[in-house]
């Protein structure tokens, strides 16, 4: 048989009964990794769709935590280890790593936020009560002079940058 394209086979017809068999091969999908600083991962190249796919975090960085991956829906398996199931596509894995929000001084006011940890370009709000009677929000400060947007006189946002921050209010 001769080959026309990838669905299409010719042969010349002998002058006797043929059988034609079709044999199938898997195909075969590559897993890449987005390069994340002191993130080290354990991950096959490459695999057929359908497979389950162990990923095994071999490093760190100090003071952080993998909160997921994006490109695959992975489930933790144990410290460490996580798995998903091969799409029938391409895939590129990038871990999410989290760092943690801490709140510093508030001159008394409260400083709520809609997360305690957070992975690089979330954003994050802050709301403050219980301010001190006849007392008003001067300032609300992100360390590493993070820029922080008011969206209206009690709650703030900010978008996370990829390390740990203290959060301040001057009233």
């Amino acid at each position: 048989a001769s080959k026309v394209n990838d669905s299409t086979y010719t042969f010349v017809m002998p002058n006797k009964e043929v059988s034609v068999t079709l044999v199938l091969k898997d195909i075969v999908y590559s897993i890449s990794v987005t390069d994340v600083t002191g993130v080290t991962l354990d991950v096959p190249a490459s695999s057929i769709g359908g497979q389950e796919i162990e990923i095994n975090v071999l490093s760190i960085p100090t003071g952080k935590h993998i909160s997921g991956f994006k490109g695959v829906t992975t489930e933790k398996k144990e410290i460490n280890k996580y798995v998903f199931v091969m799409p029938f596509e391409n895939v590129t894995i990038t871990p999410l790593l989290e760092d943690t929000i801490s709140v510093g001084e508030t001159d008394g006011a409260t400083l709520s936020l809609s997360k305690e940890t957070a992975v690089y370009n979330e954003t994050i709000t802050i709301n403050v009560t219980n301010l001190p009677k006849g007392k008003q929000v001067k300032a609300i400060t992100v360390s590493d002079n993070v820029n922080v947007q008011t969206v209206n006189e009690t709650t703030y946002q900010f978008v996370m940058p990829a390390s740990n921050v203290t959060i301040s209010a001057t009233l």
